[in-house]
């Protein structure tokens, strides 16, 4: 149309009230009403409809230049419209990835799924390709709003490692692909599988010789240690993640990978170094991880930082700091949906406010969800409020039932612990039996078998005052010598934890 020719037609619509003018300058026209627009837009031919897509996508691109960067989500839901999948699908993969950064987790699962819908008009070898960068993306998205143990996370790492079958062994796709495997088994707490995928990511680490995928590979050894009892290991291996992590160089690396390395390191090694008896330090790596944290804004690295940083203090029965700590938890939870960090830090919450049933109802609700890594902790919560109120026989009860899971899911890095608070709850119940002696002395042996000499020094405590072996008093002195911050901590076998 000429120029005269539209302006009289739009002023005709303006006049029976379809469309009205907008701007300063009243240049502009919108629909009155969506239900006008979506009636205008059923009225036209297929073959009009792809062709107004068409040139609106191609107006775009060719006048305002900012829009496929800061908007490609509009330019892939025109392209799409008008019947080119294959020029929509870069637009709607960048567009997820802006969404991930943003912690727009709904959006980005949208848009990544767009993308595996438009693939199908792409030959196989570039199929696999776009099919791997957006389950890159999806798999993210899905353990931040589901789960880290939710089966589609499981499923799409599984046709993901499927799909490197087609391409070169170097394939950048492998590591994020590698990464969801991890990430699935280590919650489903399928320790072996875990171990696995982190060894080899730590081989293809090696192999790259960049620093940062070596870093993030590293923690992710470093948080399969630890579960399985290899404290000493675990420890080692956290601090080289620390040690090739460069800031500048690798902030992004959240959104890219899923958490942070330098945070997620330093979180949990404030746990090893709290169980080797320095306190101090412990909170110091707290406070260091959650100023990363938030310095480089990405919510999921947050959420964990605080996360290990509770227990930190919920391990010295801080019960206010940890009740502070889970509420943000739970505030960044409730305005980005992520169950897995709200499961958590609800039983963390309602240890430090008593409220047992709450603690209880979670505890199903994440064992229901897959998430099974952690639960022998977690479920000594519970065991330590009913022993605070006098319910003795629960508590053991629960302590057996989290030994148990112990056994169950290979996981041994709070068995020392369990194992002396069965041996406590037992004399407050007036009972100085051969049990509790056996209780103590395999926490202080196993306790030292992972290196965690705050724990053997507190079961060796107990040793030495009730059943008077020079042993114990032989290997209690021995600890102080090797560890005086044990002594200035004052955490004597009646301090820290109880």
């Amino acid at each position: 149309m000429d120029a005269e020719t539209l302006s009289a037609d739009l002023l005709d619509l303006v006049d029976h009230g379809l469309v009205h003018t907008v701007g300063l300058s009243n240049d502009a026209f919108a629909f009155k009403h969506a239900l006008i627009r979506d009636a205008a837009y059923e009225l036209m031919s297929s073959h009009a409809r792809q062709s107004a897509h068409e040139r609106i996508a191609g107006a775009i691109e060719q006048r305002f230049p900012d829009v496929p960067k800061n908007q490609p989500d509009l330019l892939a839901y025109h392209y799409a419209a008008a019947g080119q999948e294959r020029k929509a699908l870069g637009f709607a993969q960048r567009a997820a990835e802006q969404a991930m950064r943003r912690s727009a987790y709904a959006e980005a699962i949208a848009h990544a799924s767009n993308v595996a819908v438009w693939n199908a008009s792409l030959n196989e070898s570039e199929r696999a390709e776009v099919e791997l960068s957006a389950n890159g993306v999806l798999s993210q998205a899905i353990m931040v709003t589901r789960g880290w143990a939710d089966p589609e996370v499981k499923a799409i790492a599984d046709r993901s490692a499927a799909l490197l079958h087609q391409l070169d062994p170097r394939s950048p796709h492998r590591v994020p692909t590698l990464w969801s495997l991890f990430a699935y088994h280590h919650t489903a707490s399928h320790r072996r599988e875990a171990r696995s995928a982190a060894e080899e990511l730590v081989s293809v680490a090696e192999s790259s010789g960049d620093k940062g995928f070596g870093a993030a590979a590293a923690a992710l050894l470093g948080i399969t240690l630890h579960p399985e009892g290899n404290i000493s290991a675990a420890r080692h291996t956290l601090e080289n993640a620390i040690r090739l992590y460069d800031p500048e160089l690798h902030r992004n690396q959240g959104a890219e990978i899923g958490l942070d390395s330098l945070v997620l390191s330093k979180a949990l090694l404030a746990h090893l170094v709290w169980f080797a008896g320095d306190t101090e330090r412990a909170h110091e790596l707290v406070k260091e991880a959650l100023e990363w944290a938030r310095a480089i804004g990405h919510v999921p690295s947050i959420a964990i930082g605080l996360l290990y940083g509770c227990q930190v203090y919920q391990f010295s029965g801080d019960r206010a700091a940890a009740a502070e700590m889970t509420g943000e938890i739970l505030m960044l939870a409730k305005k980005y949906g992520l169950p897995a960090y709200e499961g958590y830090a609800t039983i963390i919450y309602a240890w430090a406010t008593r409220n047992e049933p709450q603690a209880e109802a979670v505890l199903g609700g994440l064992q229901m969800m897959g998430c099974n890594l952690c639960l022998s902790y977690y479920g000594s919560l519970v065991a330590e409020n009913m022993a605070d109120r006098g319910a003795l026989d629960d508590a053991l009860s629960r302590i057996d039932h989290c030994l148990s899971l112990c056994a169950q899911n290979d996981e041994h890095y709070y068995e020392p612990e369990l194992h002396r608070r069965r041996a406590m709850y037992e004399l407050r119940k007036g009972l100085d039996t051969p049990s509790v002696r056996a209780s103590l002395e395999r926490a202080a042996n196993l306790a030292q078998q992972q290196g965690m000499p705050r724990l053997e020094w507190l079961a060796l405590g107990e040793l030495s005052t009730r059943f008077d072996s020079e042993s114990f008093k032989e290997r209690l002195e021995q600890l102080s010598e090797l560890y005086p911050r044990l002594r200035s901590d004052n955490i004597e076998h009646r301090g820290g934890l109880q």
